[in-house]
């Protein structure tokens, strides 16, 4: 499992963005609740912060608790350290301690070097007249089918595992 990003130090800045035409935030020519970039080197010498996650404030605002803190984890998901390593802790005679260092790739200002991760999953873009067209037939019904069934596996995994934990002894929700 890889260190968490709060573990190595990195400063994410929250910047909501307003807009009362129509979406405050576009990502591929579409409207996104929020999206999040990684700041370049140069931008990081004088920002204090390593990566930006830009969010509209509108929709935020419609937003339930729950549903804010899965946006920012979705988020959040798409960052990862570059290189990180895990190497065992020894002790003067050079014979392992039991214990674990973990350390990771920092650039040049010493920040943690960061890199973007795609989702696991995508349904893509889609046309209303291709579906009108086409019905059930059409790409767009065939990806949103993968994606509900990707994300139907995940939700059950989750389950799973949080069914595990209670039931073990001394286990908890």
């Amino acid at each position: 499992m890889a260190p968490d990003l709060r573990d190595a130090g990195v400063k994410v800045a929250c910047l909501f963005a307003a807009n009362d035409k129509g979406p405050a935030l576009k990502h591929g020519g579409y409207p996104v609740l929020a999206c999040i970039k990684i700041v370049s080197l140069k931008d990081r010498v004088t920002k204090a912060h390593d990566a930006e996650l830009l969010i509209d404030a509108g929709a935020w605002n419609d937003l339930r608790y729950g549903q804010r803190v899965a946006t920012l984890d979705h988020e959040l998901s798409h960052i990862r350290l570059k290189n990180f390593w895990r190497r065992p802790v020894l002790d003067r005679d050079n014979q392992p301690t039991g214990q674990t260092e973990v350390g990771w790739e920092s650039d040049d200002l010493g920040r943690p070097a960061l890199k973007s991760v795609p989702g696991d999953w995508s349904a893509g873009d889609g046309f209303a007249a291709v579906v009108a067209r086409h019905g059930r037939d059409a790409i767009e019904f065939r990806n949103l089918a993968t994606c509900t069934r990707e994300a139907e596996a995940a939700l059950a995994a989750g389950q799973a595992a949080l069914l595990e934990r209670a039931t073990r002894p001394g286990g908890s929700l």
